[in-house]
């Protein structure tokens, strides 16, 4: 087998692998969409609730990783989204923020709106200002009513609620390296360095 067969093999496979997981990341997306939404009308419903945990335990976190990362931040809390998206690249894990991603000339909302779809896990960032921010406020909706996951990060203490469909937080606000480093820990893949 010359070369160039030898690649466009590895290319196939590589791409039904990726067809593979992003099918697998879609059926799960799916699903808790579906649970929620039982959920919401039955809350106490204890087959739904053990399913929907099922959907959202660390191995589906790290899966929905692998597919993509998109970082949910207001506008004040910039500095930081931009301190956590380089602390993440460093360990290897590849995250999508706007201010280090979007085009110059190409509309910008349209790119956010791209990257949050083709994202299997939402990092929001959580921070007074995050909770009052109408933009910030939608995206977490947004990965909420489509099955996404939605991994919080404290970056200033605050009151949180209505988080029921949201992974436990990552607290950030006392120490940062020590909150990127469990962040870590949470999504990247195991050749991933803390």
């Amino acid at each position: 087998m010359n070369y160039r067969a030898k690649n466009n093999e590895n290319t196939v496979i590589a791409s039904s692998t990726k067809f593979k997981d992003t099918t697998e990341i879609n059926v799960a997306e799916q699903q808790r969409r579906s649970l929620r939404r039982a959920l919401v009308k039955t809350p106490n419903d204890p087959a739904s609730f053990e399913a929907y945990n099922r959907l959202t335990n660390s191995r589906n976190v790290k899966k929905a990783a692998h597919t993509g990362i998109f970082i949910s931040y207001s506008r004040p809390d910039e500095v930081f989204a931009i301190d956590l998206a380089l602390r993440l690249r460093e360990a290897g894990i590849n995250v999508w923020l706007d201010s280090l991603h979007i085009d110059e000339g190409r509309d910008w909302h349209k790119q956010i709106e791209t990257a949050l779809q083709e994202s299997g896990l939402v990092i929001a960032i959580i921070s007074p200002d995050a909770l009052l921010d109408n933009e910030a406020t939608l995206e977490r909706e947004y990965t909420i009513s489509a099955g996404k996951l939605l991994l919080p990060v404290i970056s200033e203490r605050t009151r949180l609620k209505d988080t029921r469909f949201w992974q436990s937080p990552v607290d950030c606000s006392r120490n940062f390296e020590i909150g990127a480093q469990h962040l870590i820990r949470l999504i990247a893949p195991r050749t991933a360095s803390v």
